[in-house]
């Protein structure tokens, strides 16, 4: 195996899926050749953006790539194709044919599931996924999740890691503050967090909350309804710098996530990015969040959708210091035995 082919939406760092993406060409290409081929053009990889879209529902759009695709790498070949993007897989089959290499998709959560048992579109993906040779998924959840519809055996579950160079805890004044980090919807349970911050404000009018990512308007009304705003700090573009400051002067990370008719947390990046900051991480049970978060130890879990116990989990992290001076040196440790070197050398050892 020398010659990997790797299709992603982005080569940075700026989502799960492409922080998956550039870490495994970061990795891979200290054993592999890799070429990647992205849907957005940046400065990782200004010459292969070469994808037009997120839905191969339109077999228009699907020729299309694949002759543009097929035209640019006509003089190379692959003996791999990764497949970082769960909608690009009937891309990745006409590849996979083409260049008569093997085909690992990587299933990261809601896009694995949801297009493989719902009409109208299962029964095309079911078509394309008899092509892969092996499917990776980053948790036992989403594993379960996948195992519903797919019943080979050619599944793995490597978990995802931190880059501890990357995140960690900067040597800034701590507060009295919370942060959650991600774009506000309602996988996210952002509105579940608002309500228990809003309790928690009757007893501490002084906390803060910072929310990291991409605004929302519906949930930005519900702020101003209630007059939490004052409390709340927004930052939708912050660099990676300023995210380092939010995490380090937080004392706690909080993604309450929600599985919903149509979505689920396959995973959870950012509670160990957290942990690699100093700080623990509350999540929810009956998502991907258990395999991450070890309840009291770097974070905690609370039911889904449950106000009440992730309003008594942020108190506790308020009023029990010993603890959760404890709970931040655990989470550190956490980090530390979740790296993305330790992510790779499982991929390795499914490839050869």
């Amino acid at each position: 195996m020398e010659n990997i082919l790797l299709l992603t939406n982005e080569v940075n760092r700026s989502s799960g899926w492409a922080t998956v993406g550039y870490y495994l060409k970061e990795k891979l290409s200290k054993e592999y050749n890799v070429t990647v081929v992205s849907h957005i053009k940046d400065s990782n990889n200004d010459d292969y953006n070469l994808i037009s879209t997120y839905n191969y529902y339109n077999i228009f759009k699907l020729f299309s790539d694949y002759n543009r695709i097929v035209k640019k790498l006509s003089d190379k070949n692959f003996d791999l194709i990764i497949c970082n993007i769960e909608p690009f897989l009937p891309l990745a089959v006409k590849l996979k044919r083409y260049f008569k290499s093997k085909l690992i998709l990587v299933g990261h959560g809601t896009y694995i599931y949801y297009p493989f048992v719902k009409i109208p579109f299962k029964y095309y993906n079911k078509f394309f996924v008899k092509y892969v040779d092996k499917i990776v998924v980053p948790s036992r959840y989403t594993y379960n999740k996948v195992r519903e519809w797919f019943t080979r055996d050619d599944l793995t579950i490597i978990k995802w890691g931190v880059d501890t160079r990357r995140y960690y805890p900067k040597n800034v004044k701590k507060e009295l503050a919370f942060i959650f980090v991600g774009a506000q919807k309602e996988r996210k349970g952002t509105i579940y967090l608002l309500k228990a911050f809003e309790k928690i404000l009757q007893e501490y009018p002084d906390v803060k909350l910072y929310m990291v990512g991409k605004k929302s308007q519906k949930y930005y009304r519900y702020i101003q309804r209630r007059r939490l705003d004052k409390n709340i700090v927004f930052h939708e573009n912050a660099s990676h710098e300023e995210l380092l400051n939010y995490y380090s002067k937080s004392m706690v990370h909080i993604l309450p996530s929600v599985n919903t008719n149509d979505a689920f947390e396959g995973f959870g990046l950012v509670h160990l990015e957290a942990n690699a900051c100093g700080i623990p991480s509350i999540g929810t049970l009956n998502t991907a969040n258990e395999e991450i978060i070890i309840d009291g130890y770097n974070g905690f879990l609370v039911p889904q959708r449950n106000v009440d116990q992730l309003y008594n989990r942020l108190k506790l992290i308020l009023e029990d210091k010993n603890m959760w001076k404890m709970m931040c040196k655990n989470s550190l440790k956490h980090a530390k035995e979740h790296t993305w070197e330790k992510t790779a050398k499982k991929f390795m050892g499914i490839i050869e």
